[in-house]
């Protein structure tokens, strides 16, 4: 598989209407298409050889939202594709007219047609025009250790709320954390990390465009007081409640991991019912299983969070002919086939990875080849031997793993649920990175975090910017 490159870009939430004439399309028989913020060398190989007297630039400065929107604005040229996640500040973008329709090519078109609703949805514009193309797909998403779970918490049922994960976590630290000095909870623990995280998943879970959202709620306030208990507890058993930098914070395992997202159409893991308190055997790969999002309430639906970069071509542009034609090479599904199986229902033909067969062609080689020299090696070298060939024998044992790019049990997982993947383009409440916003909700989380605010005037406040954040969605 070729390397990919991702750099993203985050739009602004607030626009100036557009007031500004569209650029005439120039076609030239040599012309530089000017990529802003995503490359994929594939996609570029295969437009290259197809449009050779062409050239591509590609800036990997990751554009700030206001520097975006500000280039916008003015009807810059420089750039003739962003790449943007396709959220609320992307429709709020597309609302005001600051992106190229698509449907000038049948391609797109047709390609995007066939797609899921939820990701038309999310890339079209209030007449239904096509006006972005897909790059790449993520899934938020949180494992944990189901092993390591069950032999410190013993018969308790995994959490599936907030309050359950706090009570869990309140628990860990007042009865179990000095019990097992070699596990985390869940990493490197950090107040103000854990209120950010609160905070946007109460925000999914119940923003809407259409009404405000009252964050100083029951739900909301019950968690972040088991948090703060918590993060007692620890100070009082002298653990930080701060990120600890580089050279004071030592990794162990976890239970729970809770950070990010990660790429879709992934093998299922099975669970492990073996239970140990080796650490080596519990961070051994499949120990850890995705489980279903948290919610506030008992029985409530979870959110199945999703992100998608998009690629948008700049309205302004000299050359939005020849950006339309870069997306249709990004259409391929060779060219990008996990996205496109991610986006698109009907590709359910499991995918086999390039050069598979010359792979076991020679790991089988090397095996040999490591067999024959064992019968001559001695000492350390011997033992480096038999640790290669170990892993040689490990990766040939399991060529039906190593055999798919995108496995059939991976397409009838992801087909699940798919349809319900939500991207969060109606939700106001969603602060993108490199946000004015969101570097004042940060601000706010350290600020409370730091006791240099009450838990009632934390909320107090969040509802005042939740305000604005609705009143400018408006």
């Amino acid at each position: 598989m070729k390397k990919r490159i991702l750099l993203a870009v985050a739009c602004y939430l607030l626009l100036m209407p557009l007031s500004l004439a569209f650029a005439e399309v120039e076609t030239e028989e040599s012309a530089t298409l000017h990529i802003q913020g995503c490359m994929d060398q594939t996609i570029y190989e295969s437009f290259a050889g197809e449009h050779p007297n062409s050239s591509v630039e590609f800036s990997y400065q990751i554009l700030s939202p206001d520097e975006i929107v500000q280039s916008l604005v003015i009807g810059d040229q420089t750039a003739d594709l962003y790449a943007a996640f396709a959220d609320h500040t992307f429709t709020a973008i597309v609302n005001k007219g600051y992106v190229a329709e698509l449907n000038s090519s049948t391609i797109l078109s047709t390609d995007i047609q066939a797609m899921y609703p939820n990701i038309q949805r999310a890339i079209t514009n209030q007449s239904g025009n096509p006006v972005a193309y897909p790059y790449q797909l993520l899934l938020g998403h949180w494992q944990v250790n189901e092993a390591l779970w069950q032999t410190v918490f013993g018969g308790v049922a995994l959490p599936q709320t907030y309050g359950q994960f706090m009570d869990a976590m309140v628990l860990w630290e007042s009865l179990y954390a000095d019990e097992f000095p070699e596990i985390n909870f869940s990493g490197n623990f950090d107040h103000a990390y854990w209120v950010r995280k609160i905070v946007n998943a109460y925000a999914q879970q119940y923003g809407q465009s259409n009404s405000p959202l009252t964050l100083n709620s029951p739900d909301l306030r019950s968690v972040l007081v088991k948090l703060e208990q918590a993060r007692d507890i620890r100070k009082q058993h002298g653990r930080n409640i701060h990120f600890l930098g580089n050279g004071e914070f030592i990794p162990k395992t976890d239970i729970f991991i809770t950070a990010g997202y990660n790429n879709v159409l992934l093998d299922p893991i099975e669970p492990s019912s073996q239970a140990s308190i080796n650490t080596e055997d519990l961070a051994q790969d499949g120990m850890y299983i995705d489980m279903p999002a948290l919610v506030f309430t008992d029985g409530e639906q979870p959110q199945i969070s999703g992100k998608m970069l998009v690629w948008f071509v700049n309205p302004f542009s000299q050359h939005k002919e020849l950006a339309i034609q870069y997306l249709e090479h990004a259409a391929r599904m060779k060219n990008n086939p996990r996205t496109y199986y991610a986006t698109h229902p009907d590709a359910n033909t499991p995918l086999i990875n390039d050069g598979y067969e010359q792979s076991v062609e020679e790991m089988e080689k090397r095996r040999d080849e490591l067999k024959k020299s064992l019968s001559n090696a001695e000492g350390i070298e011997r033992s480096d031997m038999m640790e290669l060939l170990t892993e040689v024998e490990t990766w040939l044992s399991n060529q039906e793993k190593n055999k798919w790019m995108i496995s059939e049990n991976a397409i009838a997982q992801y087909r699940s649920f798919a349809p319900s993947i939500s991207f969060y383009e109606n939700n106001p409440y969603i602060t993108p990175d490199g946000s004015m916003m969101l570097k004042q909700l940060e601000s706010l989380y350290q600020r409370y975090a730091n006791g240099l605010t009450s838990l009632d005037g934390f909320l107090k406040e969040l509802d005042e910017k939740m305000c604005i954040l609705y009143l400018e969605g408006k």
